[in-house]
């Protein structure tokens, strides 16, 4: 498990990098943004190279205004960053990262999408540059990114189906961290209950499981993760 998960991690895109990588990636106009702010980025060389610059901005590029330019590239990396850390909470983004508080460990684990909400009662501390994220007293460090379709190329293997029974592993785990860091008695719970709610939450994080009761959700495999990782 911990070598799946360490994987992931490897293939995955530091967090410094992936706001702007998947900034906006769930609608059809997010490769243009993308590419108006690599202008705002870059107006110089935008210039220079012909590159199409962002609708109603053409004349601060022609002009040289370089200031307002900077400001609104900085009002762009704030939009991207918080539709990344949107996505990330709601699991449209899967992140993994080495834990640092309560525990500081080495090894590698999904991060709960909780720890990415954003409200009036609970704020996160994110920080893009080093790639760290803290809230509800959970702290992870070194933290990298995948989207869920590069989730699924990565643990979904051809003929998976034709060899036998569906191990859902990683998105049990990553439904009970998630489970454990809403409620920290969590584990004391009747199987029954517990079981229900991991497969409410792993079909939120993962929209791909389906099925009722999804298969990959047996009891034994759910024990076997808790007794593996918890």
């Amino acid at each position: 498990m911990t070598g799946k998960v360490d994987h992931l991690w490897e293939q995955a895109t530091p967090l410094s990098e992936a706001w702007l990588k998947y900034a906006h990636s769930w609608s059809v106009e997010g490769k243009k943004d993308r590419e108006n702010y690599r202008a705002f980025e870059n107006p110089g060389l935008a210039i220079r190279r012909g590159w199409p610059l962002p609708q109603g901005y053409e004349r601060y590029f022609i002009e040289g205004d370089y200031e307002f330019l900077e400001r609104k590239r900085q009002q762009w990396e704030r939009n991207f960053k918080d539709d990344l850390r949107e996505q990330l909470g709601r699991g449209d983004c899967l992140a993994y990262g080495k834990p640092w508080l309560p525990e500081r460990l080495e090894r590698i684990e999904p991060v709960p999408g909780l720890l990415f909400s954003h409200d009036e009662e609970k704020v996160s501390k994110i920080d893009f540059q080093s790639g760290f994220v803290e809230a509800y007293g959970r702290a992870f460090v070194e933290l990298r990114v995948l989207s869920k379709t590069e989730f699924e190329r990565l643990t979904v293997k051809p003929g998976d189906k034709r060899r036998g029974p569906i191990s859902r592993k990683p998105e049990i785990e990553a439904a009970i961290r998630e489970l454990i860091a809403e409620d920290p008695d969590w584990l004391n719970g009747t199987f029954n209950v517990r079981h229900a709610q991991i497969i409410r939450k792993a079909k939120k994080l993962f929209d791909y499981i389906d099925g009722n009761p999804p298969k990959g959700f047996s009891r034994t495999v759910i024990d076997e993760v808790i007794e593996e990782k918890f």
